[in-house]
């Protein structure tokens, strides 16, 4: 019977382990970067009547491009 006085786990083993602990932490923290809250209003549907460009663009554009003016 030999006396084997070997450490259960090698540095190898040990530096595996913590590698993947703290990828998974960092995983976690960039999981929580991610989420954005966008606060967005949230009104009823406005009906346009489709053969007038320039309300379509009114109603559904000009919130974010702008009014244009020709």
């Amino acid at each position: 019977m030999m006396n084997d006085k070997r450490p259960l786990y090698s540095r190898a083993h040990l530096c595996a382990f913590l590698f993947a602990v703290l990828a998974a932490i960092a995983l976690v923290f960039i999981a929580a970067a991610q989420e954005k809250v966008v606060n967005v209003k949230e009104v009823p549907i406005a009906f346009t009547n489709p053969g007038s460009g320039s309300e379509m663009y009114t109603v559904y554009c000009a919130v974010c491009h702008g009014n244009r003016s020709r």
